[in-house]
């Protein structure tokens, strides 16, 4: 038993990549890992990755415009931003999830056709998140609609 007026706590601040999960956060969040991961694919694969574009750029504008906006722009401003944003973003799931449907090259050796294959599968998770994101965003913000807790994602890590 303790005694209830005296309590001694012992804490640790540790640092962490973890941040506030907006929606406008999370769809940069998928725009940017989708696209580092497909980096590295184009890199593994000796014809590269034809046809992705890189829209980290445009995506990051989008969410910091959305995060800086003060409560009297939000009333006006909000919805284009956001919709501009998830169209970004369904844009890069989309030449993502087509770039995946592409063959691998057959003269690979064995160990790299295994990484390039667990590269596709974690780029086909992280595309299936994205769209979970894109899928809530629109119906909390678009829609207006009350999105459930259990169904809310906080984040793609």
């Amino acid at each position: 038993m303790e005694n209830g007026k005296t309590l001694r706590v012992d804490t640790t601040v540790v640092e962490t990549n973890i941040h506030y999960p907006t929606d406008a956060t999370l769809l940069w969040d998928c725009v940017r890992t989708i696209t580092r991961l497909m980096k590295i694919l184009h890199d593994k694969l000796p014809r590269g990755v034809p046809g992705f574009t890189n829209r980290t750029r445009s995506a990051r504008r989008r969410m910091q415009e959305i995060e800086r906006m003060t409560p009297q722009e939000r009333a006006h401003q909000q919805l284009p931003r956001y919709r501009e944003l998830l169209r970004i973003t369904q844009e890069v799931v989309q030449n993502a999830r087509r770039a995946l449907k592409r063959k691998t090259p057959k003269k690979m050796d064995a160990v790299e056709g295994l990484k390039i294959e667990a590269l596709r599968q974690e780029i086909g998770a992280y595309c299936g998140l994205a769209k979970r994101v894109i899928e809530q965003t629109h119906r909390r913000v678009i829609d207006g609609e009350q999105v459930p807790t259990e169904e809310k994602i906080y984040s793609i890590f």
